[in-house]
Order: structure tokens, then C-alpha cells, then sequence
């Protein structure tokens, strides 16, 4: 039997370098609780105990289960964000000042700001994209050429039934409408 190399495990798989990680059920916990409680990651990682910021980078890569709910608990708070500005713009009273109206104005437009970027495809200002037949691009055409093509039909409808057809309009004219139309 070989001796394993100084990298590699007795059963040939390779050894993790460098310290344990220092990750807990209890420390993954108090971060989620802080998020759902409003408080910013930044605060939080400033507690005592608590992982670096590159260490929580760290731990969302390595623990599936952590990563999965801290996506959600990231997401439920900024619906908690969304839930704010209708308290924000019901907070504001008669009489208030112009300075106080301007600020709670700012509070809520920060938070909208974050919720359309941080979560487009639910607070974001819907697209709606428009095509033409077929998915292809909108075909346009002069309003005095469809005029014309009118007024032509209903003069030729009107020779058939007896008239002159002195309706007629010639290609390139208005078609005897208002000016600029």
C-alpha cells in the first residue's frame, strides 16, 4: 500500500486546507432572525460571535440549506420593505410641513428604488413588448395613403351604383380632408 500524499485523505480523496469553518445552526439562525426582523446583514455581522463578512460569503456557498433560506428570508423582508411604504404614506398628516412631507416622500421612493431593483420581476415597472404579425416589427403607414386607398373604394362602390366616380382621389393628395390630417 502507498503512503497517501501529504494533500490527500487515507481513502484518496483530498483533505480541506486551512482552519474548520466556524458555521453553526445557532449563528445561521440569528442571522435569518435579524434579517426577518428588518435589521441589515451589516449590523448583524457586527455582533459578537458573529462570521465576517467574507465568512457568510463562505457559508452561502457551502451550505445549501443556509444559501436557500437566507434567499428567502432576504426576499420576505423587502416584502416587509414593500408593506412599509403604504404605513409610510399613511403616516403623513394634515398640516404637515413641506419638510416633513418631502421626507417621508424620500423614505418611500428609497424603498420602492430597492424594490425595483432588488426584486424587478415583482416590483419592477412591467415591459410589455409590441410586434407586428408573426412576431415581426410593427408595419406602419401613412394615414393619407389609407385615406386615399378609402376614399378611392368608396368611389369606385359609387360608379358601380350609378355615380361618375368624380370621387376619385389622386395618389399623393390628402383625399379632400382637413388640412395637416
Amino acid at each position: 500500500m502507498t503512503k497517501p500524499k501529504a494533500n490527500e485523505n487515507g481513502d484518496g480523496s483530498l483533505k480541506k486546507n486551512g482552519r474548520p469553518s466556524s458555521y453553526t445552526e445557532t449563528k445561521a439562525a440569528a442571522i435569518i432572525a435579524g434579517i426577518l426582523t428588518g435589521e441589515a446583514v451589516t449590523q448583524v455581522l457586527k455582533r459578537n460571535g458573529m462570521p465576517s463578512r467574507p465568512t457568510l460569503f463562505r457559508w452561502l456557498e457551502d451550505h445549501e440549506g443556509f444559501r436557500n433560506t437566507y434567499a428567502r428570508a432576504k426576499e420576505f423582508a423587502l416584502d416587509l420593505e414593500a408593506e412599509e411604504i403604504k404605513g409610510i404614506a399613511d403616516g403623513v398628516v394634515r398640516g404637515a410641513t413641506h419638510q416633513e412631507v418631502a421626507r417621508q416622500r424620500l423614505r418611500m421612493e428609497a424603498r420602492e428604488w430597492r424594490l425595483t431593483h432588488m426584486l424587478p420581476n415583482k416590483y419592477g415597472v412591467q415591459r410589455h413588448e409590441l410586434t407586428g404579425g408573426n412576431g415581426g416589427p410593427i408595419q406602419t403607414e401613412d394615414i393619407t395613403v389609407v385615406r386615399n386607398r378609402i376614399a378611392n373604394r368608396l368611389a369606385g362602390i359609387a360608379s358601380r351604383m350609378g355615380g361618375n366616380g368624380a370621387g376619385r382621389v389622386p395618389a399623393g393628395t390628402n383625399g379632400g380632408g382637413p388640412p395637416g390630417r
